[in-house]
């Protein structure tokens, strides 16, 4: 894992226009803006809309700057009535990023977790790295990416919750088979918080490194406000990429969390 990138309180929004925006399913968009932001796969932008608020994104490409959103709240509603033209502000990037080990790696990712690791994968192919992906979703609505992986190059599973896509089940399931049969030189994950826990128990019993990006609630993206504490850390100062190891003993990695007033709460 690379370090954090290093912030300020003083950093101001940049103003970014809007390219392009593209839907790629009933419920996610992806967000094309003017220019390139340097970033590293598993960084993350605070994202500004003026007169509503800020909310931190996974960054989905860095040249130009993209990423991929879901709606899920008064924030992603407010952000897919924007369109070409325009403007946002865009802090950042923050946060550590994945690093590549080794030449045969397995990636799992749930929803819109595999934004983070799209990237990542771009930039594995690039320098020869076998990649096999594994895509979890409720349904075969919300299944994305599939065939960008596929064009990337990528051995692709597919699962889903009620086994209307690919195979019925867990990630995590198709996961294990895969570490059972075959030798990765990591795993890389990210999606809902509960998943990721299990993948990380699944990878280290197989003697896996593993790597996950977690997220929590942010408001400040470099570490003063304290809303996305994880145990005695911070998921925006110390991650947002975590290894197996952190995690293991984490009293709050998959079991409970803050929400976005401060409140307490479990998974």
């Amino acid at each position: 894992m690379s370090k954090p990138a290093l912030a300020s309180a003083f950093d101001i929004p940049d103003a970014f226009t809007i390219q392009s925006v593209r839907q790629e399913n009933y419920r996610i968009k992806t967000f094309v803006f003017d220019r390139s932001l340097p970033c590293k796969p598993g960084q993350f932008i605070m994202l500004w809309i003026p007169g509503v608020n800020e909310r931190p994104l996974s960054v989905y490409r860095s040249h130009p700057l993209s990423v991929s959103v879901a709606s899920v709240g008064q924030f992603s509603e407010k952000l897919f009535h924007l369109k070409h033209g325009d403007r946002v502000g865009i802090r950042g990037p923050y946060g550590n990023a994945f690093e590549l080990k080794g030449k045969n790696i397995l990636l799992v990712g749930g929803g819109y977790g595999l934004v983070p690791l799209s990237f990542l994968v771009t930039e594995a192919r690039k320098k020869r790295v076998r990649c096999t992906v594994v895509i979890g979703a409720r349904k075969a609505a919300d299944v994305i990416l599939e065939n960008e992986f596929k064009k990337l190059g990528c051995r692709v599973f597919v699962c889903t919750n009620d086994g209307s896509a690919g195979k019925k089940g867990l990630v995590t399931q198709i996961a294990n088979e895969l570490l059972s049969g075959e030798r990765f030189s990591a795993v890389y994950g990210c999606g809902p918080e509960k998943m990721e826990a299990a993948l990380v128990h699944v990878a280290r019993a197989h003697r896996v490194p593993v790597y996950v990006s977690v997220e929590r609630s942010m408001k400040c993206g470099f570490g003063i406000c304290g809303a996305c504490v994880i145990g005695d850390r911070l998921v925006c100062a110390h991650g947002t990429i975590f290894t197996g190891e952190e995690l293991k003993s984490n009293p709050d990695f998959g079991k409970q969390y803050l929400d976005w007033s401060g409140k307490r709460k479990r998974y």
